[in-house]
Formats: C-alpha cells, structure tokens, sequence
C-alpha cells in the first residue's frame, strides 16, 4: 500500500474533447483513495470506477455514465514523489469513446480544470486509454487526427494533464487514401526526456518517378511543456511538421 496518499484527495480532472478550452471550477471533495489506488500502476474495474466517481460531484458524470449498460474502467499510475496519481478514465457512451485524463493529490479544497480534446470524427488510431503510459520523465498518449480518407495519430507529452497541448505532440503514423496513397510509420524509443523517431515514409503517384519511399530518423526533446524536433530538415521535408 502506498502510504503517501492520504484519505482526503484533490482530484484534477481533465475531459478531453475537440479543443484545448479551459472551464474551471473549485468544489470541496473529500475521497478516501486508499482503498482504491493500491499499487504503482493499475486497473480500476467498473464496479469501483463507478463507486468513485458516484462520492464525487463533478459536472461531466450523468446517469448515462453510472448507469447498469455503460462500462467504465480507469487506468492509473502512482507517482510518489509528487504524490499524485494519474488516470485515464474509459468508457463507451452512444458507440463513441469518451476517455479523461485526471490527476488526484493529496489536499484538502480539490479544484477541477476541465480541457476539451478529441479524437477527430473518431477513434481510428489507438485503444479505449490511448495507450496511456508512464515514462522516466512524463506521461504520454495517443490522440487521433481524422478527415476525408485520413487517420493520423498523434503522441502526447505531459508531467500533469494541464500541460496537455498541441505544442507538446508528435506525429508517429498515418494514412491518407483519397486522389493517391501516401503512409507513415514510425518506431519511437523514449529515454529521459528525449524521443528518437524512426520514420518510413511511402507516397504512391501514379507517376512512379513521384512516389516516394524513404526512411529517416530523427529526435525531440519534451522541455518546458513542449517538445521540439532538434533536426527537423527531414521531418519539415515530408510535410510532418504540419497538419495531415
């Protein structure tokens, strides 16, 4: 059991839909954690998902979400020298994916900050927590961007979920198949604070001397809340440093 986390808990919650606007709001919450979170990392099941959530007021939960035919889930890691937890909550709502990201500290007057992100038209690149994980440094998931023939998938950075933006991401695969074909793929390897890419990058024209079939590698650094390519003249060459 974790001794750092205390019965009385802030819990910072984070909604992620179509874009990054901030709806604050202060409430007096008092959740005994200990019997919840037991481990370093973990599942919640629905059963005490929705126990959690039903000692909580906030404004996103409805009947929808508590009642006998949604399935909940939460997955979560313990960070003890901060001592917070971080989560991601899961589950089906009218067959779309709804996921939050929250962050739960030891405190005694909790505050909610909600921030509004989502998957595009919908989730077409990652599983129902966004491969939520943990590294050495910072968190990380996977956002989807959609369109007209289009899914691109997008890799998150953050040390707490109000650092979520668009100006700490990176694309890592995507296709695109409408008037021709172009792909990407990538292996990615996190260490500290630094990301090495490692991209292949196909473009089919019906002119074979325009396609495209290369690979390249490359590095960012997430720092400050943000993560910049240090050798971009591949990436910004293929069109990666901009919307697909």
């Amino acid at each position: 059991m974790n001794t750092f986390i205390k019965p009385v808990a802030l819990l910072t919650l984070f909604l992620i839909s179509s874009c990054f606007n901030s709806n604050k709001k202060s409430t007096k919450v008092f959740v005994n954690v200990d019997s919840i979170f037991k481990a370093d990392s973990g599942y919640i099941d629905n059963y005490t998902s929705k126990k959690l959530l039903n000692e909580v007021e906030f404004s996103f939960i409805n009947d929808s979400i508590l009642n006998n035919d949604t399935s909940i889930q939460i997955k979560y890691y313990s960070d003890k020298m901060n001592k917070s937890i971080a989560c991601c909550l899961s589950y089906f709502h009218n067959e779309s994916l709804v996921f939050y990201m929250i962050d739960i500290q030891s405190g005694l007057i909790p505050k909610t900050e909600v921030f509004d992100y989502h998957h595009g038209n919908w989730n077409c690149c990652t599983n129902k927590f966004g491969n939520f994980l943990k590294h050495n440094q910072f968190y990380s998931f996977e956002g989807c961007s959609t369109g007209s023939g289009l899914c691109s998938k997008y890799l998150y950075f953050f040390k707490k979920p109000s650092e979520i933006c668009e100006d700490a991401k990176v694309i890592v695969s995507a296709e695109y198949n409408w008037d021709y074909h172009k792909e990407l793929k990538s292996d990615v390897i996190i260490k500290d604070d630094s990301v090495k890419l490692f991209y292949h990058y196909i473009q089919t024209e019906d002119n074979p001397k325009s396609s495209i079939d290369v690979k390249f590698q490359t590095f960012g650094l997430y720092k400050n809340r943000r993560f910049k390519i240090m050798d971009s003249t591949n990436f910004a060459k293929y069109f990666l440093d901009k919307p697909w």
